[in-house]
């Protein structure tokens, strides 16, 4: 009986050891991705390598969709400032810098008020944070947090195979891949690939994307958004338009450079100003309609407090952020001499039309338009 008993063992130790399989026996798809992203400093790995046959972090997935958005070296700049913070007390030392520009600027919530939530993502909602990343929004109707998987389809970013696998499995090598993807997807709005805008916005550089010998990415950058350097910077139609920093309602402080890759609708205005005031209701009108192809900024100038706009702005219903220029910068680069005043500006950073006084919503209509050619 004793033998017997030994003999059904060790049947059954031998197979358990030809069926259970160790999930280290996961052979990674997309390394050559992960090398690429590498290259472009988008993606690094841990003390073993790339690791990725092993799950993806919530924190992990945070610190990507920063790089897609091309803010790493803002977020960097505003912790080091003091600028940004986060009250999580389970985020990790190495990624404090993240977490903070991405709870400062509104772009993420934790688990609960001191918690972050350090678990696994899942390729659901990896992919809402490219599509993110890419312009898209659910608050915009584009796409819903239950089926980010259908906008992805659509815009090319993921094919039917690839969504059933990330279904099945998403670890760090399903997320390397969705990524690398992202940089080939044309953002909303512009319709440029995302390593294109990277490029306008100096978050990558073209040699060192031609660096990759990526043949996808480098047949990308015959459409690359480049700076127009030969352009002077002045305050006319053909310039360059002048940068400057201005601070919004939260407390965040920007430049007009961060908007680089998307048309801009640059409007200086007073809430103290009849003529300001009166083509509110024409603007809004505008941003109803291109709302997600255009950023718009309406910043007070003419010693306005951010205070006082930003009640106003609550209180008149508007829908757009407040927000002021700091220490008189706008009005010195620009040179205003009277308000309303509004710029529009293209994709690349050129002014393409100046509009004097207030403007109707056909004027403002006819201007994006063309900015958006």
């Amino acid at each position: 009986m004793t033998r017997r008993c030994c003999v059904l063992l060790a049947l059954v130790m031998a197979v358990s050891v030809i069926f259970v399989v160790p999930a280290s026996a996961y052979a990674p798809k997309h390394t050559s991705q992960a090398n690429t992203l590498k290259t472009l400093g988008l993606f690094a790995g841990g003390t073993t390598g790339f690791e990725l046959d092993r799950s993806a972090t919530r924190v992990e997935a945070a610190v990507m969709l920063i790089r897609l958005m091309g803010k790493e070296a803002q977020a960097i700049a505003d912790y080091n400032a003091g600028k940004s913070a986060h009250p999580f007390t389970d985020v990790p030392k190495w990624a404090d810098t993240y977490i903070a520009y991405l709870y400062t600027n509104k772009l993420t919530t934790g688990m609960s008020p001191d918690k972050y939530g350090v678990s696994d993502v899942n390729g659901q909602q990896y992919c809402t944070f490219v599509l993110r990343a890419l312009g898209y929004s659910e608050d915009a109707g584009d796409f819903t947090w239950e089926d980010p998987y259908t906008l992805a389809k659509n815009i090319y970013l993921l094919s039917d195979k690839q969504i059933a696998e990330m279904k099945q499995t998403f670890l760090r090598d399903q997320m390397v891949l969705l990524s690398y993807n992202s940089l080939l997807a044309k953002k909303k709005g512009i319709g440029e690939p995302l390593v294109n805008v990277l490029i306008g916005q100096g978050a990558l550089t073209r040699d060192r994307v031609l660096s990759t010998l990526d043949v996808g990415l480098n047949m990308a950058l015959t459409s690359a958004v480049q700076p127009p350097v030969d352009l002077p910077v002045g305050i006319n139609a053909d310039n360059r338009a002048p940068d400057f920093s201005f601070t919004q309602a939260d407390g965040s402080v920007k430049k007009l450079s961060d908007f680089k890759g998307k048309p801009i609708f640059l409007n200086f205005w007073a809430t103290w100003c009849p003529s300001c005031v009166s083509e509110r209701g024409d603007i809004q009108k505008a941003i109803g309609e291109f709302s997600g192809d255009v950023e718009f900024l309406i910043i007070g100038v003419g010693g306005e407090s951010l205070d006082i706009v930003s009640g106003f702005v609550k209180d008149n219903g508007y829908n757009f952020t407040a927000a002021i220029e700091n220490d008189n910068e706008a009005s010195l680069a620009y040179q205003i001499a009277f308000i309303p005043i509004t710029y529009v500006i293209d994709k690349n950073g050129v002014i393409t039309s100046v509009l004097q006084g207030p403007q109707t919503y056909e004027g403002i209509h006819a201007a994006l338009k063309n900015a958006m050619k």
